[in-house]
């Protein structure tokens, strides 16, 4: 019997208001990988136009708690790795 899981997500912001079934530009673009154990990595972001802010962030770590179990958030940036608690937001 096969199993699947999955393991890559491409996450997209939008303007509140507008949203992937609307057919409607996204403000940014990044791949979370699903590492499994409550961990995932964010890596490839990409904003178009203003920067993502502080917030915007912790409401993608909010929804990657709620909806895949993410707990622990790994990323790099500019060669400095970061590692953020999902748990507290």
């Amino acid at each position: 019997m096969w199993h699947a899981q999955t393991t890559r997500l491409t996450v997209r912001l939008y303007d509140p208001g507008l949203g992937y079934a609307d057919k409607a530009p996204f403000r940014a673009v990044a791949q979370v990988d699903l590492l499994g154990d409550g961990k995932a990595y964010i890596h490839a972001a990409l904003a178009n136009g203003q920067p993502i802010s502080a917030s915007e962030w912790r409401s993608l770590a909010r929804m990657l708690r709620d909806e895949w179990g993410v707990m622990c958030i790994e990323s790099e940036r500019h060669g400095k790795p970061a590692t953020f608690d999902a748990v507290r937001v």
